[in-house]
């Protein structure tokens, strides 16, 4: 994440939000507690958006999860198509619930593999599995 993209967030009692995406740890909340709310640097990875990097004290990261942790391995740009689709299909609605998330990341999933299959090629998982 370190090498990843940089921006500056507000961290509030909820937390920080990046792609519309909250993070936060009990770490980060004792740091709140001492320090008020701040503008943080922040660094994050576009390959896997389930956790962020914060800078605090000015002299340390700290890895900061995403509230949902089935966030962990999921790509920036996987979110960005799915949260876009959601948005297309129902303009009106402010938010959605986490079934509908993970069904429209798994629809992308399913996609992306079969494309990958029909064009022969060959992709390396090396995960537990």
């Amino acid at each position: 994440m370190i090498f990843g993209e940089r921006l500056s967030r507000k961290l509030d009692k909820t937390g920080i939000t990046v792609m519309g995406l909250r993070y936060h740890s009990e770490e980060l909340a004792v740091w709140m507690n001492r320090n008020g709310e701040a503008e943080l640097e922040v660094a994050w990875h576009p390959r896997d958006i389930g956790a962020i990097l914060v800078w605090i004290d000015d002299k340390r990261w700290v890895e900061v999860p995403a509230l949902d942790p089935q966030f962990h391995g999921v790509a920036a740009q996987t979110w960005m198509i799915a949260a876009r689709h959601l948005k297309s299909v129902h303009p009106r609605r402010k938010e959605f619930d986490h079934d509908t998330i993970f069904a429209a990341l798994d629809a992308i999933d399913a996609r992306n593999a079969e494309a990958v299959a029909l064009a022969s090629l060959l992709v390396e998982d090396w995960n537990e599995k």
